[in-house]
């Protein structure tokens, strides 16, 4: 699209674009992806609340620094440990998808 057609679209039609092309997007999303992100979401819920995945403030640094705090506290568990390594193949494998290295920006709505 050349940037006069671009600035001759309304807002109208760059919505109607935008959805397109998220839906196109959505469609990338494997079923195991689909899988690792209700798993991610699940396991960042149990340690961060409910919707840690689309807060701003859970990041990946801040999931790390969690799990360092419980192990120079004494309270790291085996659980935890597993919990840490699942997290962070979760945010690879879902920023490398959005692209933008953030999880808040995956379309979490699609899954179950």
């Amino acid at each position: 699209m050349s940037a006069t057609e671009a600035v001759a679209m309304t807002d109208v039609e760059r919505d109607v674009l935008d959805a397109k092309e998220r839906a196109d997007r959505i469609a990338t999303i494997t079923p195991a992806m689909a899988q690792t992100a209700a798993i991610f979401r699940a396991t960042l819920r149990q340690h961060f609340g409910a919707n840690a995945e689309i807060d701003h403030e859970v990041t990946a640094s801040v999931v790390e620094q969690y799990f360092v705090g419980k192990r120079l506290d004494g309270t790291l568990t085996t659980l935890d440990i597993a919990d840490a390594s699942l997290l962070e193949r979760g945010f690879d494998a879902i920023t490398a998808w959005t692209g933008d290295g953030t999880t808040w920006n995956f379309p979490w709505e699609v899954l179950p």
